[in-house]
């Protein structure tokens, strides 16, 4: 019996699900770390300006948008034993984590010197996180053609990046003690290897353990990029809607300290609320059948109203705890469900993609969805900092102005809901949903006319 379940436990591991939930995870493990410390490393630890901190994230930030959908290009144009997106798991495993160690290891240089390496490191550690994760997009409409099994893939994929991202949070600061021994800089550097090692082999195993369809012998054209971009009506929905997403999103969660202390006067509610999010775990169960049952783009529908009704639960009762946090497992349930799902789809555009244009764009698509992210990250960073400055904020204030007060809830619930209503009703333009048997049997009638003419050539050639 003990040998069964053994062997059951073994074949479930090695299977392409766990792979997929594994090279998200690999990203996710060092990336939560570089999200949520490093500014406190570099202002505290490394001891570079606050203001040259906050250049560099942008300058950053908006270097690595740039260069997505280059990354999504090259992609496209990668031709290996291995597929196109799987390799990368494989060739950007140990750069990504070595540049995430020395990123974390600024040495005790002149002030201009830091700056330098901050910048050098922190640019390459972007670039590399991009080539690591846009082939965990791009891969998954090559893993199989069948609607179940890309939910439920995109659903684990989700699981994957909340474990770690779980892990990771939590781990972290107890690693920096117990490793540095009082040296807070030798245990970053440590912590960081640590976990780099953990992300080397999981993306090992992403790579030993999935598999990419056959995709032909094209290559992408950079001619074929601008028609996929300029003409796609479901893939300029998507993309636009997740820029407003993490715009909002983004902008809600920075703003989570300023609702809780200025408004609620409960800063101690802010690592609570930090926990909900493993209430996605829900939406992540619920992702397959609800989107077998009412399809894809309802399923996204029904995502955001559930969420914006989350985020407007406590508008109508004040300073009141309760509703705030039964508002925000809702969200937070519903946000699981918004996830999985999205991967799906922008999977299911990959194929219509192909079917209305004859272009296999699967690493364009997948580096503008990161693009959208990354833009709309900054956007909402942006846009808070602009909010707070327009309604009066005075930092350190015991008590700050009704106009700040409105800012800051206006942050936390009123944009999120108004963001979310309005990608709903962008999503009745959506159509690919209905189109996705036809589309499929298009391109596997297509499938075998160029294996026919590829056979032709081989057994006619003199």
């Amino acid at each position: 019996m003990v040998a069964v379940l053994r062997g059951e436990l073994l074949t479930h591991l090695r299977s392409p699900r766990a792979g997929y939930a594994a090279a998200d995870g690999a990203a996710t493990l060092i990336w939560t770390v570089v999200g949520g410390y490093l500014v406190v490393y570099y202002t505290d630890v490394a001891g570079l300006p606050a203001a040259a901190v906050g250049t560099l994230f942008l300058l950053v930030r908006m270097f690595d948008a740039i260069v997505d959908p280059v990354i999504g290009v090259v992609i496209d144009r990668t031709r290996t034993r291995w597929g196109r997106s799987r390799p990368y798991f494989l060739w950007a495993s140990v750069p990504f984590a070595t540049l995430a160690v020395l990123t974390f290891s600024v040495p005790d240089w002149s002030e201009s010197g830091r700056l330098a390496w901050a910048y050098v490191t922190y640019l390459l550690l972007s670039v590399l996180y991009s080539l690591a994760t846009i082939p965990v997009v791009s891969i998954l409409a090559a893993l199989t053609a069948d609607d179940r099994e890309r939910v439920r893939l995109s659903s684990l994929r989700t699981a994957g990046n909340l474990v770690t991202s779980v892990a990771a949070g939590a781990a972290i600061l107890p690693l920096v003690a117990m490793l540095g021994g009082g040296d807070d800089g030798r245990g970053y550097t440590l912590a960081m290897f640590l976990l780099g090692s953990v992300s080397v082999v999981l993306f090992l195993f992403a790579f030993a353990t999935l598999r990419e369809r056959a995709a032909g012998d094209r290559r992408l054209r950079v001619a074929e990029v601008r028609t996929v971009m300029r003409g796609n009506l479901p893939l300029k929905i998507m993309i636009g809607g997740g820029l407003l997403i993490n715009a909002a999103s983004v902008t809600r969660v920075a703003s989570t300290v300023y609702f809780c202390r200025d408004y609620l006067g409960r800063e101690d509610l802010v690592p609570v609320l930090a926990l909900f999010p493993v209430l996605m775990i829900v939406g992540l169960v619920l992702a397959r059948p609800v989107a077998q049952r009412i399809g894809k783009r309802n399923a996204l529908v029904v995502a955001l109203i559930v969420q914006a009704i989350g985020f407007a639960l406590p508008i109508p009762f004040g300073q009141h705890v309760g509703p705030v946090l039964a508002g925000t497992a809702l969200a937070s349930a519903a946000l699981g469900l918004l996830i999985s799902v999205e991967y799906a789809v922008l999977a299911d555009i990959v194929d219509y993609t192909d079917w209305r244009y004859g272009v296999r764009a699967a690493g364009v698509i997948a580096s503008l969805a990161a693009f959208s992210a990354k833009a709309g990250s900054a956007l909402g960073g942006a846009a808070l900092g602009w909010l707070l400055a327009a309604g009066g904020y005075r930092s350190g204030a015991e008590q700050q102005p009704a106009a700040a007060l409105n800012a800051i809830r206006f942050c936390f619930y009123g944009l999120p809901v108004i963001v979310w209503l309005l990608v709903a009703v962008l999503l009745a333009a959506y159509k690919v949903d209905q189109q996705l048997a036809r589309i499929r049997a298009d391109l596997a009638a297509r499938e075998v006319v160029a294996d026919v003419e590829s056979e032709t050539r081989f057994t006619t050639r003199p």
